[in-house]
């Protein structure tokens, strides 16, 4: 048997088997080479951009698991942040609250009874003034009778012993009784304190001091501030005195 001639774009071959006729198949050579290249080519072209995309999207959610934590992190920074500023500002709110509803044993805050305008000074720590104890003693409260009397000397240390005028104030604190010399310091109807209530003094080296006041009943810690200003309302002194009684006095 004589096989035919094939085209030119075919591929032939003969099959032979023993039992039976010998089979005769054409095949397309662009098929075969489609088949033999085309395939392997297409595959491999779609596992690289299978691969290609599985590791864009690993890379995307690693940079935003990545974001997030940085985020996470920021949040948690910002959050301690506020909370530390919170739990300042409720122990400064609870504090505030505890020194306006208690009387303060260890400090007398009488400068908050006297008004003080615009343009007031605070020249007390360059006090050109200063005080000492009658005949040199340590300055201390006497009692005569139902009174307390606290007596010291105004000293004038001024250059040139300039001499010193203003209003001056004593306060008395004891427990949570306060007393205010001179009398009558507060005008009508008012709360506070305007410098010029005070008792007047002018002096060129010394000036005596007698403040008065009634004696507390069972009086621990007492405690005096004396406040000098001077004409225009400047603070000039501001010196405190705690006392802390022996005894009783009848």
């Amino acid at each position: 048997m004589k096989s035919p001639k094939p085209a030119k774009n075919q591929l032939a071959f003969v099959v032979h088997d023993e039992h039976n006729v010998p089979r005769y198949y054409e095949l397309n050579r662009s098929l075969l080479k489609m088949l033999l290249i085309g395939l392997p080519t297409l595959t491999f072209i779609s596992l690289a951009c299978l691969v290609a995309g599985l590791v864009f999207y690993m890379n995307f959610i690693n940079h935003f698991k990545k974001q997030d934590i940085q985020d996470l992190q920021k949040f948690k920074t910002q959050y301690e942040e506020i909370a530390q500023k919170l739990k300042i500002l409720q122990d400064n709110n609870n504090a505030l609250e505890k020194k306006m509803t208690s009387a303060s044993p260890d400090k007398l805050d009488a400068l908050n009874l006297i008004r003080f305008t615009p343009g007031q000074l605070d020249q007390s720590k360059s006090a050109t003034i200063s005080i000492e104890g009658i005949s040199g003693n340590k300055i201390s409260p006497v009692w005569e009778g139902k009174q307390m009397h606290l007596k010291f000397n105004l000293l004038n240390n001024a250059p040139e012993s300039n001499r010193q005028v203003g209003f001056l104030f004593v306060v008395m604190q004891a427990d949570s009784i306060m007393q205010i010399y001179p009398p009558n310091s507060f005008a009508e109807n008012e709360i506070q304190i305007t410098f010029n209530r005070g008792e007047i003094f002018g002096f060129n080296k010394l000036r005596f001091v007698d403040a008065i006041f009634d004696f507390p009943l069972n009086p621990g810690k007492v405690q005096f501030k004396i406040l000098l200003f001077n004409k225009l309302g400047d603070l000039i002194f501001n010196e405190s005195i705690q006392h802390q009684p022996s005894g009783n006095p009848q």
